[in-house]
């Protein structure tokens, strides 16, 4: 059920924060289909929560045949398409005039996910559902906006996406919800399948949000540490939220975090016995120990931490050491995830201003031979903007790095293969380092990005003069990549 309109004016952009915590969280102006209007803060309710600028939209983008045949034209070297036929012993081969799409496999799939940060948004706008998906209009701000033209249908029109996309929304839109809180105190819930449309402004002199964003470290097992914007299992996103679902012994506790200074994995005794359990390390300097309780067995929690700077890194509960509620200037827990001193902006700078809309993918790669080709990059063929994702893993901590932040990735040297064989079909993972704007280096595991099952990145130089969709693109192997050197207009880069 709708609240009432809130009260508030949306202005033009500010050209600077009203103050860290306000800068962070998602503004906007929420219009409904029955004519309401409600700005404020926002905080988009789904199984992934999401309430500042950092934090990813995701929705499904359908994905057309143009990819596979710039793949198949540039794997081929631009000869044509050749099928061949066994009959009575003789082998029969010819040249068709198109690729054999039947072909496609998982390295090029109907519909991929992506996840734009909501900085990059300027407004979104849903469309009549069809089915079991509700279609829904996205607009991109900023650097990166072509034309303004927003495609008639759902396709992902891979050569340039345009001011906007149309998505299939990935989450159950009928349990979606939005929250507004306005400046005034009100608060309005609005349904998702009632919204017409969303504008993401933020306005002048909003002050501090009722709740700041949840920031601190997260530790993992191996002592690895990613500083940022907390989710705490998909739903705990502000200080004002509340830890539930844990026992003192018998009696059931609800902990507001804005009173928690740390959680830790310990292991609890209990009238059974020894039971896996979390230390709970109130600000006050109290602490306790609480047991999961029976919805929370077996995935007691799970730690995403989003850094501007990097992107954001994913623990479950057997990756997961502790997780340091801090503010943004305190003092981070473990080693760094990331090495290096860092140069530019503190997570909590980033703010609506700081996101552009995406640029495609522009940058060199080098060839173990030495070989360089310069221009635009489709990283897996898929992968052509700069909000989209590199994904890698460190031991059990799971990487989503931004392509905006990196500056470039290496290849590194495989070691020795392991005494036993690997399981048939299986290829063991190669290892990157990922060189960040900010001046951090990252090395991780890879998988299903680069690695033996990537289909490779594609590069066409910008004045090649062909059709950009299918011709005039080199296919680079990942096993023939030494580094891939990514540019970034108008970004100071440290170091160069």
């Amino acid at each position: 059920m709708l609240g009432s309109p809130l009260a508030g004016t949306v202005h033009a952009q500010s050209p600077e924060p009203a103050g860290a915590p306000a800068g962070n969280r998602i503004w906007g102006l929420v219009f409904t289909k029955g004519g309401e209007a409600y700005a404020g803060f926002l905080r988009f309710v789904s199984a992934r929560h999401s309430a500042s600028w950092a934090d990813s939209f995701q929705a499904e983008q359908s994905v057309g045949d143009e990819p596979f045949r710039a793949w198949a034209n540039a794997i081929r070297e631009g000869a044509p398409s050749v099928r061949t036929v066994e009959l009575k012993g003789y082998r029969i081969t010819w040249n068709t005039g198109e690729d054999d799409f039947s072909s496609r496999s998982g390295d090029f799939p109907g519909s991929r996910v992506i996840r734009i940060p909501y900085g990059s948004l300027a407004d979104l706008r849903g469309q009549p559902p069809g089915g079991r998906t509700v279609f829904l209009s996205i607009g991109l701000r900023g650097p990166g906006a072509n034309d303004g033209e927003t495609p008639r249908k759902p396709e992902h029109v891979w050569s340039g996406a345009g001011r906007g996309l149309i998505l299939r929304y990935t989450e159950d839109w009928r349990s979606t919800t939005i929250e507004v809180e306005g400046l005034d105190g009100a608060h309005a819930t609005v349904a998702f399948g009632d919204v017409e449309s969303v504008a993401f402004d933020p306005p002048l002199g909003a002050g501090e949000p009722p709740s700041a964003p949840l920031f601190g470290t997260a530790v993992d097992r191996s002592g690895r540490s990613f500083t940022g914007f907390v989710n705490l299992n998909g739903d705990i996103v502000l200080e004002s939220d509340i830890l539930e679902g844990w026992f003192d012994g018998q009696r059931s506790r609800s902990i507001p975090l804005d009173g928690v200074r740390a959680l830790e994995r310990v292991t609890v005794e209990t009238g059974r016995g020894p039971s896996e359990g979390l230390r709970v390390t109130l600000a006050a300097g109290e602490a306790v120990e609480l047991t999961p309780g029976r919805e929370r067995r077996g995935g007691s929690i799970a730690v995403a931490v989003t850094d501007p700077g990097l992107g954001t890194a994913t623990m479950d509960w057997v990756a997961f050491s502790a997780l340091h509620l801090h503010d943004p200037g305190g003092d981070a827990a473990g080693s760094a995830g990331c090495q290096g001193d860092r140069v530019g902006l503190a997570p909590t700078a980033f703010h609506y201003d700081t996101f552009g809309g995406g640029t495609p993918l522009r940058g060199t790669v080098v060839t173990g031979t030495g070989e360089e080709f310069e221009g635009r990059i489709r990283w897996g063929t898929l992968k052509e903007w700069s909000w989209d994702l590199l994904h890698g893993a460190m031991d059990g901590t799971e990487l989503a790095v931004r392509f905006a932040n990196v500056r470039s990735i290496e290849r590194m040297v495989a070691p020795d293969p392991p005494p036993e064989p690997a399981r048939a079909g299986t290829a063991p993972p190669g290892r990157i380092r990922v060189n960040l704007l900010d001046g951090r280096t990252c090395e991780m595991s890879t998988h299903g990005d680069v690695g033996p099952g990537d289909a490779g990145i594609l590069v066409r130089p910008a004045d090649d003069g062909t059709d950009e969709d299918r011709t005039g693109w080199r296919l680079i192997r990942w096993q023939d990549v030494r580094i891939v050197r990514f540019e970034h207009p108008g970004r100071d880069v440290p170091g160069s």
